[in-house]
């Protein structure tokens, strides 16, 4: 059927942007620890602190988030009122579901359009002690908007799936583990 390969193919979309965003979340993470443990290091060992640590610790503390928020996303780790859905009947599960995926995806598109807008009006702005633009620090958004729109059109199409086909194969249609 036709709506199991659209879903196929955002499931790919969907991995391969969580892959990036796991490739891009753990060294930021490692930058981001690395860099404060080596200021206060310099700051009460030494008596000498860095200037530049606080922006490098934005950057890479904006992109571990941002990564992060991906990846709690695809994995359903993320806060959820389950309670309440799971309250409801097999096929109300399945419209708010699917209610709430269409909710999403508006979010996400706002979401990376005010982060794009944002980003582009950052370039005019250096960080004062590394002298690179802050857009690079603001680049994160719009990616990560991309990355949950993929997990969210995965989502969406799984859900449409289930409901064109009839499966009660998915008990559970926000948890992936």
């Amino acid at each position: 059927m036709i709506m199991e390969r659209i879903h196929q193919i955002f499931k790919t979309a969907s991995d391969g942007a969580d892959r990036v965003a796991r490739f891009i979340c753990f060294p930021t993470s490692v930058i981001f620890i690395c860099v404060i443990l080596m200021q206060v290091f310099f700051r009460y060992v030494l008596q000498s602190p860095i200037e530049w640590y606080l922006e490098i610790v934005e950057i890479s503390y904006m992109w571990a988030l941002f990564m992060g928020i991906t990846l709690a996303f695809k994995s359903g780790s993320h806060i959820q009122f389950i309670f309440v859905f799971k309250a409801l009947g097999p096929k109300t599960q399945r419209l708010v579901a699917v209610a709430c995926q269409l909710l999403s995806l508006a979010f996400f598109i706002f979401m990376i359009a005010a982060g794009w807008k944002f980003f582009t009006f950052s370039k005019a702005y250096m960080m004062p002690t590394i002298e690179i633009s802050q857009q690079w620090k603001f680049l994160c958004v719009p990616i990560s908007g991309i990355i949950l729109l993929s997990h969210s059109l995965e989502l969406l199409f799984g859900n449409l799936v289930d409901i064109t086909t009839k499966s009660d194969k998915r008990r559970d249609f926000y948890r992936r583990a």
